[in-house]
């Protein structure tokens, strides 16, 4: 071993370095895949996460309509029973003072104009508080769809803001990776 080294002694060495240098990137390569299929996995209950976050927020948003839903619908059957109830007590009013004035068809005529106008004017006013009642609630509605969507669109950038860092983490370890082999290349 006092003399210059052997091809043979060479090539056993190369050899071994070789071999040495394939289990080290093999290695590597299983670590990056494990950490891609982690990344994977942590991506995929991320995505779990926010669909079990939107199904909450729609509950929730479900649930809050419901009450003002169920109130305006209950103070459109009461305002309808009332005029209802209204008509039919002037009804039974006209009736009365049209027995009782039979003999002065002067009043009754001039009662009857004002109980028409009165109709109309009572129509008029439930046709207002339906009309109101449907802009109330179409105003309470668009005001929750805004707000799932800006909930929504939050969520939606912080998934893309972390999918584009896992992007570029991979990008840097696949470039890292490149870099190793061609340094491992045999030049021409």
């Amino acid at each position: 071993m006092n003399g210059p080294p052997t091809r043979e002694e060479i090539d056993a060495k190369l050899d071994n370095v070789r071999m040495s240098a394939e289990v080290f990137f093999a290695r590597m390569d299983a670590r990056c895949a494990r950490m891609e299929a982690e990344l994977s996995a942590f991506k995929a209950e991320m995505d779990v996460r926010l669909a079990a976050f939107e199904a909450r927020l729609e509950a929730k948003l479900d649930a809050k309509l419901a009450a003002p839903y169920k109130a305006m619908i209950i103070t459109a059957i009461t305002s309808t029973l009332t005029i209802i109830l209204g008509v039919g007590a002037i009804n039974a009013t006209v009736f009365t003072g049209m027995l009782a004035g039979l003999d002065k068809g002067e009043e009754l005529g001039a009662m009857y104009t004002k109980l028409g106008q009165r109709m109309v004017e009572q129509d008029a006013q439930f046709n207002q508080m339906i009309l109101k009642q449907r802009e109330d609630f179409a105003r309470l509605e668009a005001r929750q769809r805004e707000e799932f969507a800006r909930l929504g669109v939050k969520q939606r950038e912080e998934f893309a803001r972390i999918d584009a860092s896992l992007d570029a983490r991979f990008a840097e370890e696949r470039a890292e990776r490149a870099r190793q082999r061609n340094r491992r290349a045999p030049g021409p």
